[in-house]
């Protein structure tokens, strides 16, 4: 498989992450499928409700999965700087986390509690276009993340100098030349006449 460690193969037209962090595996798995098919941006929101717990998705435990969300939260940013450097719509995508278990960090402490296992994860996180998503077309705008007053990132599309400095001085020197050969075309029949007569 060409995309070795992730959950499915990538194409051209998908972003992706993964990271690993020190958060439990059980809560990362049940974030994640709360996050699977929402858009990257509805993703993000669910992820900051959590994180200061004014949205629960458990309403029977009365828990807010903070410390996990906060890792995905961290893994859905590394995703939209990546589709942004790849010049994909992310608005319109949908997004897919899956968590696995992590290498098995033990805590160190004398003999009678040697052995605990640390919470650790591998988080892996892909966009995928949506049905409602246009076919990526090249342009010459490029997206940049700003800041609003609010504090939150969106994307701004910002454009490209057309011409290049060496582009213009190029420009320049064939305007040049053409202007010369103009002259010549408007000196040689001159010539040919006095000859002629």
């Amino acid at each position: 498989m060409k995309n070795k460690g992730y959950t499915f193969e990538i194409t051209e037209d998908m972003a992706s992450a993964k990271t690993t962090d020190r958060v439990s595996t059980k809560h990362s798995q049940f974030v994640a499928r709360h996050l699977n098919g929402l858009n990257l941006l509805k993703a993000k929101e669910l992820l900051e409700g959590l994180i200061s717990q004014k949205i629960g998705i458990d309403s029977y435990m009365g828990k807010y999965y903070t410390k996990s969300s906060e890792g995905l939260l961290r893994l859905l940013k590394l995703l939209e700087a990546n589709a942004l450097n790849r010049g994909l719509d992310f608005e319109t995508m949908n997004v897919f986390v899956s968590a696995h278990r992590g290498p098995a960090y033990r805590r160190s402490r004398r003999k009678q509690k040697f052995g605990t296992r640390l919470k650790v994860s591998h988080l892996h996180a892909v966009l995928k276009p949506g049905k409602n998503t246009k076919p990526a077309v090249k342009k010459d705008n490029k997206k940049v993340l700003v800041k609003n007053k609010s504090g939150k990132t969106k994307p701004v599309e910002v454009e490209k100098e057309k011409i290049s400095k060496e582009k213009k001085q190029d420009n320049g020197k064939a305007k040049h030349v053409e202007k010369k050969s103009e002259v010549k075309k408007d000196v040689a029949p001159l010539v040919a006449d006095d000859k002629k007569e």
